[in-house]
């Protein structure tokens, strides 16, 4: 069994940690989730995402809530630059996530702003009854 310990710094350097049994990971890139259904893609591994991020730097065009839906209590990390001209991430894909119980983490290139998963895998030692009945 994995368990799944995210930290998350913010601009005042506050830490949160989450943890999970889900810790599987999708990493996007340039993903167009109109094009790809990830639930489909994904489909026997569901229970074990807790986090996928965001494509395309969080733009609107490149991004469907449907696609997340199959899904449930995501971290959903979302890298852009400060300076893009694209006005990435855009407010409506992050208010999205939020209204739909996902977790938007905005990571950029400052450096407080940082996110970081650790995988922890371990072993499950079950007690067996070895008495007769």
């Amino acid at each position: 069994d994995c368990i799944l310990i995210s930290e998350f710094v913010g601009d005042e350097l506050d830490c949160t940690y989450s943890s999970s049994y889900k810790a599987g990971c999708i990493y996007t890139g340039d993903c167009d989730s109109n094009k790809v259904q990830l639930g489909s893609v994904y489909s026997r591994f569901i229970d074990y995402i807790g986090v996928i991020q965001i494509p395309h730097h969080g733009s609107k065009y490149d991004f469907n809530i449907d696609v997340f839906k199959a899904f449930d209590s995501l971290i959903c990390p979302v890298s852009y630059g400060t300076k893009n001209t694209h006005e990435h991430p855009a407010a409506e894909v992050i208010n999205t996530l939020s209204l739909n119980h996902f977790r938007p983490i905005l990571i950029n290139e400052q450096l407080n702003s940082i996110f970081r998963q650790r995988i922890c895998c371990f072993e499950i030692k079950r007690n067996k009854n070895l008495s007769k009945v």
